[in-house]
């Protein structure tokens, strides 16, 4: 067995890489890859059998900015073992490899874990750590919810690539419209292209593309990409007549215009290690929905 860091290079071992992604995950990184989205900022670390990758854990290089202050982090993702070679301390050594490279480099690492490995990473020194949801609760008598009845969120087919370029390119020149953001072009691009393609509208009025599902009357606002500052409660405009209810993904700039409590997502815990993670809890901010590898 071999210990390796940034094969993607490689043919062999990339699709090998894939293909465990594949069969662990259900997904594939094969087309973020292909596109050119995969930068040096997403780094795997794996174990090699012969040509076969057959453990990886991935170091995701966040430059993230929290109440105008920025912070250099560091996020585990793709844990991932072949079931074949389960057992045998793999995940533990590339944790340990990856905390002795980085712990002292950066400002923090952290991860969001299924319920099933909860006891796996306190035993590197993480420590559980909780994020804030926002909410905003409409009232349609007011009258800022008077609007063009024309005017409708227009969805973007990513499957266009017209489409799909012009909005990666507001993306790569777009300012935060969250309080707690990050700056991974490679990473937005995954969500963008990847698991949130089919929840991606244009709002002309605002001149902002919006991520977005509704369910229940809820409008979830995963995602605001524009060149200026969008409240995310203007969004409610769009959707009046079905909605009642907005809940941000991210951190807005103006949390008094929104009721706060505490978030919690089914069979993921957050776990944080470096003193400077311990902001997430103190401030009451959420990572962006995107910013999840």
């Amino acid at each position: 067995m071999e210990y390796k860091v940034n094969y993607q290079d490689d043919a062999v071992l990339r699709s090998s890489f894939h293909a465990l992604t594949q069969k662990v995950f259900h997904f594939q990184l094969k087309d973020w890859y292909d596109n050119g989205y995969w930068s040096e900022l997403y780094e795997p670390h794996s174990i090699i059998e012969g040509d076969s990758v057959i453990a990886n854990i991935s170091a995701n290089h966040m430059a993230m900015t929290i109440h105008g202050t920025k912070k250099n982090f560091l996020q585990i993702g793709t844990v991932m073992t072949d079931p074949s070679y389960r057992n045998q301390g793999l995940s533990r050594k590339l944790m340990e490899s990856i905390l002795e490279k980085y712990l002292s480099k950066v400002d923090g690492i952290y991860l969001f874990a299924n319920d099933s490995v909860l006891d796996f990473y306190p035993k590197f020194g993480f420590t559980k750590s909780k994020e804030s949801v926002y909410r905003y609760h409409i009232n349609s008598s007011k009258s800022e919810q008077k609007l063009n009845k024309d005017l409708k969120p227009q969805k973007v087919n990513m499957s266009e690539d017209k489409s799909r370029n012009a909005l990666l390119n507001v993306m790569k020149h777009s300012i935060p419209n969250e309080a707690f953001s990050m700056d991974n072009f490679g990473l937005m691009a995954f969500g963008l292209t990847g698991p949130y393609c089919d929840n991606i509208y244009y709002l002309s009025e605002l001149d902002c593309y919006i991520v977005a599902t509704i369910h229940d009357e809820t409008l979830f606002l995963h995602q605001i990409i524009a060149s200026k500052i969008i409240e995310p409660k203007d969004i409610a405009l769009y959707y009046r007549d079905t909605i009642k209810v907005i809940e941000l993904g991210f951190t807005p700039f103006h949390t008094s215009f929104y009721e706060v409590s505490a978030y919690k997502e089914e069979d993921s815990t957050l776990f944080i290690l470096g003193e400077d993670l311990l902001e997430v809890e103190r401030f009451n901010v959420r990572f962006p929905e995107l910013s999840h590898a």
